[in-house]
C-alpha cells in the first residue's frame, strides 16, 4: 500500500479544514481519510500516473478553496 499524509497545522481551525477539504474533494470525486489535523491519501498500489496527479491536484485546490473562506 501507498501512503501520502498531508498535515495542516498552519491554520487556526486545522481539523476543520482537513473535514471541509473531504468534504469538498468527495463532490469532485475524490475521497480522503480525514484524521485528526492530517488528510490521509492511500491510493492503490496500481494507480496511473494521471490519476495519481489528478488525486494530489483536487486535494491540493480543496485544500486551497477552503482555507480561502
Amino acid at each position: 500500500m501507498f501512503l501520502c499524509v498531508c498535515e495542516l497545522f498552519q491554520t487556526r481551525r486545522p481539523i476543520v479544514v482537513v473535514l471541509l477539504s473531504g468534504l469538498e474533494a468527495r463532490k469532485r470525486g475524490v475521497m480522503v481519510r480525514p484524521l485528526g489535523n492530517v488528510v490521509v491519501l492511500m491510493p492503490p498500489l496500481s494507480i496511473q500516473a494521471g490519476e495519481l496527479k489528478t488525486l494530489c491536484r483536487v486535494v491540493k485546490d480543496c485544500i486551497s478553496k477552503v482555507t480561502a473562506e
